[in-house]
């Protein structure tokens, strides 16, 4: 069976989009693919830009540990949110004896919560504050100061690409691990770990500036495209024909594609005959109404475009693709 993690890499600085793509997740992966490139081609390798996993870091320092690694503040930003809605959701439980629903201001300000105060205008922001003064002490008080923690981590990360002195950088950071000490709240404290524990790989991020948004960006297209072909019932998208009967779609599945390239028996073997014209792909787990699970093969091609996937003979070959793979991968 098919690993239903990959693992891409994706060039950051030089346009060539997705480099390489492997099954797994394991740091055992992520190493046998940069040894494969050769000792010349790591050496040119210069910086690392990954989300806050430690088998990528384990893996990069094994096998690039001249590169400096650099933390995506994007994931930054995804955690001190999430710790501020933690803290939200379990004091609503704690005081009110249930989840929060409309008519909890708290609950009704979620939202607005996670939103950087930087981009709001004080319209919205003033009568946030006000309004979580109003709730009850031990409810109101904790949430705003989580969010002020979190208002404080944004404003470290805002340094990025300014060439700030380090004793701003550290000002900023000794006032957000204030603010999380001072609060008793084991939400913010877990956050100050984590940022501590990671606090090099943030600092690179904002000395250089550099992101995994290309990479961030090639998933989405990827599971965009896989959502679009789910539920196709016929080889070609724009025919509304009723599906076939089972035993009809399973002599489907085992006739060869009538494509550019000959069948080959294995996914591994149908990546490697298209690989000039693949940007990226990954597989995706589904489930159907019915329990079934299925495995989807989403592939983007270079001469496709952002919009109308389906519109030209190469959309409906990518449409195709998906659907036959879908069919041949069924458990």
């Amino acid at each position: 069976m098919v690993d239903r993690w990959h693992v891409g890499f994706v060039d950051l600085s030089h346009g060539q989009g997705l480099l390489g793509q492997v099954e797994g997740r394991t740091a055992q992966v992520v190493i046998d693919w940069l040894d494969a490139r050769g000792q010349k081609w790591k050496d040119q390798v210069a910086h690392v830009a990954i989300d806050m996993c430690t088998i990528f870091k384990a893996a990069i320092r094994a096998a690039l540990p001249h590169a400096v690694l650099v933390v995506d503040h994007f994931h930054v930003v995804q955690l001190a949110n999430a710790a501020v809605t933690e803290v939200r959701r379990r004091l609503t439980v704690q005081v009110r004896g249930r989840r929060g629903r409309k008519g909890n201001r708290e609950w009704e300000l979620r939202n607005r919560l996670t939103r950087s105060a930087a981009r709001m205008h004080a319209a919205q922001l003033d009568p946030m504050i006000d309004d979580l003064m109003a709730l009850p002490k031990q409810l109101g008080a904790p949430i705003l100061t989580a969010w002020n923690a979190k208002e404080d981590l944004l404003d470290v990360l805002a340094l990025a690409r300014t060439h700030p002195d380090r004793t701003v950088i550290a000002d900023r950071l000794f006032r957000f691990y204030d603010w999380c000490a001072a609060s008793g709240l084991p939400e913010l404290e877990r956050l100050a770990g984590t940022i501590e524990t990671w606090w090099p790989q943030i600092l690179a991020f904002i000395q250089t500036g550099i992101t995994n948004a290309g990479s961030e960006g090639t998933n989405r297209v990827i599971k965009t495209v896989a959502r679009d072909a789910y539920g196709s019932a016929t080889l070609n998208p724009n025919d509304s024909a009723p599906a076939a009967p089972p035993r009809e779609r399973a002599a489907a599945a085992s006739t060869p594609l009538n494509f550019e390239e000959p069948a080959t028996t294995t996914c591994a073997d149908f990546l490697r005959s298209q690989a000039d014209a693949l940007l990226a792909c990954d597989f995706l787990e589904t489930v159907t109404l019915n329990g079934q699970r299925q495995y989807i093969l989403a592939v983007i091609e270079q001469s496709l475009q952002p919009q109308g996937l389906c519109q030209d003979s190469r959309g409906d070959r990518l449409c195709r693709f998906t659907y036959i793979l879908l069919l041949r991968m069924r458990p």
